[in-house]
């Protein structure tokens, strides 16, 4: 799509365009810093926790299964694989 708006941009305003692109590219910027939750550092089973739970997560308080959350620290996982 942008690909096509692009060369249409470029032809109307010249090289304000690329203001318009940046201002778009900080406001994308902008939402995906505030919006998504950092998953780095957390195993699979503490992601899973973090996204299946019915609210967001807050700070320092964490989802667990059933939507009901806890204050603190995150619960330690228990992993089990069958053989």
């Amino acid at each position: 799509m942008q690909a096509f708006i692009n060369p249409i941009g470029l032809e109307r305003i010249g090289w304000r365009y690329y203001i318009v692109f940046c201002v778009l590219l900080v406001v994308f910027l902008s939402i995906t810093w505030f919006s998504f939750p950092e998953t780095k550092g957390y195993s699979l089973e503490e992601i899973t926790a973090i996204f299946d739970s019915k609210d967001l997560c807050v700070k320092d308080q964490w989802p667990v299964k059933g939507g009901a959350s806890i204050k603190g620290e995150m619960p330690e996982t228990i992993h089990q694989e069958e053989v």
